[in-house]
């Protein structure tokens, strides 16, 4: 089984309309994390990484996010 990630709205719209399964940049660390792939040390960093690399989160987005991982 495959999973979609995106944060465009539009994109997790039609993959709902699709039967596609689809998840959040947060989602998807989430489930790393459950899934023992990444720890959650990890699973912030490449958050964090993403963020330094240009992907835009405001910070209430990131304390959302930041919740979502257990932290």
């Amino acid at each position: 089984h495959g999973l979609l990630g995106s944060d465009d709205a539009k994109v997790r719209r039609v993959a709902k309309l699709e039967g596609v399964l689809c998840g959040s940049t947060g989602y998807l660390l989430a489930r790393l994390i459950i899934e023992g792939a990444l720890t959650r040390e990890q699973a912030r960093s490449r958050l964090d990484a993403l963020i330094s690399s240009g992907w835009y989160c405001d910070v209430d987005t990131y304390a959302r996010l930041l919740r979502q991982l257990g932290w």
